[in-house]
């Protein structure tokens, strides 16, 4: 479809003013980055007689390309059928995002290769998180500790103690180091951990 009228948010996102786009379509200033992404888009809008936050790459005047979150919907303007499109770059959030996936990724291989045992639990005293060096130290695999009681493999001494430290920690707001716990092995057998 050719474009009618544009606002100054399209002009400041793309870079091509009204006068340049009105009358001509989408495919006329290239403004897919992929082509298959807009027959992806009016699928949808086939589909559900709608579009909401669709991601698509769009192409600004300059030639950058940009990640946009598009949504459109049937209207009537000018006696004429048409579409009502607003787009909202998201190319900075989708960056921190990426930057986030790849810190996590970097925090976990370096947590993985960890001969210490790494673990975190939730206010209930359940695993929310264990490395693989669970299986070596205490004969468990991370799926067998994971959204379980932290109280479950420990030795009733430390059992006890434990929950007085939860209590403290969780009132307090902080974690807890130092302390010397006394935990079961799968085997059985009794390991003491700082």
């Amino acid at each position: 479809g050719l474009y009618l009228y544009v606002n100054d948010g399209f002009s400041s996102q793309t870079g091509y003013s009204r006068e340049e786009v009105l009358g001509r379509t989408p495919s006329d200033i290239n403004l897919y980055a992929n082509p298959g992404e807009r027959e992806r888009f009016i699928g949808i809008l086939e589909k559900d007689g709608k579009a909401e936050n669709v991601v698509v790459s769009f192409r600004r005047k300059g030639g950058e390309v940009y990640d946009s979150e598009f949504s459109a919907k049937p209207i009537s303007y000018a006696g004429e059928d048409c579409l009502l499109a607003q787009s909202r770059d998201i190319t900075d959030r989708r960056r921190a995002e990426n930057a986030v996936k790849e810190s996590e990724k970097k925090y976990r291989t370096l947590v993985d290769s960890m001969k210490d045992w790494v673990w975190s639990i939730n206010g209930k005293g359940e695993h929310t998180f264990t490395n693989g060096a669970v299986l070596k130290l205490l004969g468990y695999t991370p799926e067998e500790i994971l959204n379980r009681s932290i109280y479950g493999p420990l030795h009733p001494e430390s059992a006890t103690a434990m929950e007085t430290i939860l209590a403290e920690s969780i009132k307090q707001k902080k974690g807890w180091n130092s302390i010397e716990l006394k935990r079961r092995h799968k085997d059985g057998s009794i390991r003491i951990f700082e």
